[in-house]
């Protein structure tokens, strides 16, 4: 089973999502239907484990604390030159999410499960792309404005 440990958004931020989302073309992208901010992505794992990582992050020192803030700042893609793999919204998140999502891979380091190699970069996937050469699409992805960023409380 793949899982995902991730925050849900409010409306405001899925509604400036999918707007943002209609600015790009159908052809050739697979689209992010559930926008969310990952946290951690723990690969295959077995049924049998699920129970253990609950009880873990129900014992997280931030769990009732007050709702973090976040910030979409701008649009970009992961890939190089023209190969573009994944299109999203650059989030700036508040200490608190940020100390969420550090703490999330301590307590699961202690479980057994690998912290993450990288630095934690918090983003909206709009979509995968396809035909991962498209100059067109490089060109567009500038031009999308996100100039009315959004800020919500989660």
């Amino acid at each position: 089973m793949r899982l995902f440990i991730a925050l849900n958004l409010p409306e405001n931020i899925k509604k400036y999502f999918f707007n943002i989302q209609k600015q790009l073309p159908a052809q050739g992208l697979i689209f992010n239907h559930n926008p969310h901010i990952t946290l951690k992505f723990l690969e295959d794992i077995p049924k049998n484990k699920l129970p253990e990582i609950i009880k873990t992050l129900d014992h997280l020192s931030v769990k009732n604390q007050h709702p973090g803030e976040i910030t979409i700042n701008n649009i970009g893609y992961f890939g190089k030159g023209d190969k573009i793999k994944v299109i999203w919204l650059g989030v700036i998140v508040d200490k608190l999410i940020n100390h969420l999502q550090a703490e999330i891979e301590n307590q699961l380091e202690k479980i057994g499960y690998p912290k993450e190699k990288k630095e934690f970069k918090p983003h909206l996937t709009l979509a995968r792309v396809k035909n991962r050469s498209n100059p067109k699409l490089r060109q567009l992805i500038s031009t999308i404005n996100t100039k009315s960023l959004k800020h919500s409380t989660i």
